[in-house]
């Protein structure tokens, strides 16, 4: 008998893939659902399009409206809401368990590196507050109720579907057109995962419950001037860096992960090394794209949370 998977959030980059990953598995039924089909801000939508789910099903939530879309009290509100209202159903529908995507900018924009699961939030803005206080009214349910929660903090997702979404698609398409724009010097450094990273934790989940926080993350920081000198080496043509200032950026300037707790849950993770992820990455967008002429310019400062 195959395995029921619950995926909300399904139209965006990250709920995408999973479902077209895990649709392709016969050890699993996946049921997906966007925004469109299952309103998460309505207690009777969801209790109407959840009603077939089972306590033997694993809940994978990737909604959110992300700070690139809306960054206010209002985008803070729904955001709780809808974790909320979910919790509302678990309280009468437990699940097996439940997989939550937070992120990262839940520790802030100064945090102490390393930064680890012991090191303090710290959220900084609306978004940032809407996951830390999604996590808790999942944790306080999830707890209640036996129902085991694994919760992944995300930061610099990229690969196939992340149209807009990645610091990576915007400097690939850039360069597609010959000049990319690089902002503050391009000394911020981000780590980068790499989508199909966290398919293979989820499907490592669903063999094993996980009941934790984990960042997911690399445990290695790249500048965005070495990302830009990986994308250099693959295309043929002379691209033209077009430096700027960019004014009140209050995102994190440096991220460095101690992975250690992410490697000791999962020792057989093996983890997509940044070269071979871009380099992949770039020749499946030449073949979706052509001659990858797209104007699009790099403010390195994306999100790649889902709607």
């Amino acid at each position: 008998m195959s395995q029921k998977i619950v995926i909300l959030g399904a139209k965006g980059f990250i709920g995408s893939y999973l479902s077209k990953q895990f649709s392709k598995d016969s050890k699993y039924t996946v049921a997906s659902y966007s925004s469109s089909d299952c309103n998460l801000l309505s207690v009777d939508s969801i209790n109407q399009s959840l009603s077939k789910v089972t306590a033997n099903d694993t809940l994978i939530i990737t909604s959110t409206i992300n700070r690139s879309t809306e960054n206010s009290l209002n985008s803070m509100v729904k955001n709780i809401s809808m974790a909320d209202n979910l919790a509302k159903f678990l309280e009468n529908h437990p699940v097996k368990q439940v997989i939550f995507l937070s992120s990262i900018d839940v520790y802030g924009i100064n945090p102490i590196i390393p930064i680890t699961e012991r090191t303090l939030p710290n959220p900084n803005d609306y978004y940032s507050q809407s996951k830390l206080t999604s996590e808790f009214v999942l944790q306080k349910t999830c707890s209640k109720n036996n129902i085991s929660l694994l919760v992944l903090r995300l930061l610099g997702i990229y690969g196939p579907g992340d149209e807009g979404k990645s610091i990576v698609n915007k400097l690939v398409k850039s360069a597609g057109e010959g000049k990319v724009t690089i902002y503050n010097g391009g000394k911020d450094k981000r780590d980068f995962v790499h989508v199909k990273d966290i398919y293979k934790i989820i499907e490592m989940v669903l063999k094993r419950k996980t009941n934790l926080t984990l960042n997911l993350s690399t445990g290695k920081s790249y500048s965005i001037n070495f990302i830009v000198e990986i994308i250099k080496r693959n295309f043929s043509k002379q691209l033209i860096i077009d430096h700027l200032e960019k004014e009140g950026d209050d995102r994190i300037k440096e991220t460095l992960f101690d992975n250690s707790l992410l490697k000791e849950t999962f020792p057989d993770l093996k983890l997509t090394d940044l070269e071979d992820g871009i380099n992949q990455y770039i020749g499946g967008f030449e073949a979706d794209n052509g001659d990858n002429n797209i104007s699009v310019n790099c403010d390195c400062g994306g999100d790649n949370d889902d709607n």
